[in-house]
Formats: structure tokens, C-alpha cells, sequence
């Protein structure tokens, strides 16, 4: 690490200088520094993409619910239709008022959507699922 003449740390910039924040003293980062600076760039991408990759392969216990406009956008509906349709898509009411909130597993609605093609669902069946704030 590099140290300015107020012996604080210098931030360290990616065009081979180094700043000090307090004082305000720039100077060139030696190349060892340089290359410790690409390898901390290079851990930052590796730790994003792991993250990314981690998001795809989650648990296939957790569940991941999203909201009406969500799934209509992620099964290419419009909004309105995926209200009208919550209880074949099994939607899951959060709350027990007059107007829950509602919920989807993407996997669930998929799977009623495809049975609905079908019509094997009735337009009144009740939800599947409430749960209670």
C-alpha cells in the first residue's frame, strides 16, 4: 500500500497514479502496485459474474415470488390479465384483508397456465395459498 507525506493510505486509480484524499499529494503507483490494482479489479469481476451465476442456480427450495407486473412482463401478458386470471395462475394473497396483496411463483403460474390452454381450471376456483402478515 502507498502512503503519502501526511501518512495516510493513497486511493489508487486505474491510469497508474495514486491521490491522497487528505492532503491532496498525486503521485505515479510503482508497478508491482499497478499489477495489485489489476488484480483487485480482476477479483471484483470474478466475485459479480459468481454472484450472477449463483442467482441462476439457486435452491430449488427457495422459492422466488414476484409481483403481478412482474410475471406479466416475464410470461409477455399485459397486467390487467394476469389480475383477472390470479386464481388459475395461483396467485398467493400476503395479508388477510379485503385486498392482499398478490404474489407468484413463476414456476406455479407457468404450469396452471399451460393447464388452463387446456381447461382443466375453472375461471372461480379459490386461491391455493394465503399467507397472513
Amino acid at each position: 500500500m502507498a502512503f503519502c507525506s501526511c501518512a495516510r493510505p493513497l486511493v489508487k486509480y486505474a491510469d497508474g497514479t495514486a491521490y491522497c484524499d487528505d492532503c491532496g499529494e498525486e503521485m505515479p503507483l510503482a508497478p508491482r502496485d499497478r499489477v495489485l490494482v489489476q488484480i483487485a479489479r480482476a477479483v471484483a469481476s470474478i466475485e459479480r459474474r459468481l454472484d450472477e451465476l449463483e442467482k441462476r442456480t439457486a435452491s430449488p427450495h427457495e422459492r422466488t415470488l414476484l409481483k403481478p407486473a412482474e410475471l406479466a412482463q416475464s410470461l409477455g401478458l399485459h397486467r390487467n390479465w394476469v389480475y383477472a386470471n390470479k386464481v388459475q395462475l395461483g396467485a398467493i394473497a400476503i395479508g388477510d384483508g379485503p385486498r392482499p396483496r398478490l404474489m407468484f411463483d413463476p414456476e406455479v403460474a407457468r404450469q396452471r397456465l399451460a393447464s388452463c390452454s387446456t381447461g382443466s381450471r375453472a375461471l372461480d376456483d379459490p386461491p391455493t395459498h394465503v399467507v397472513n402478515s
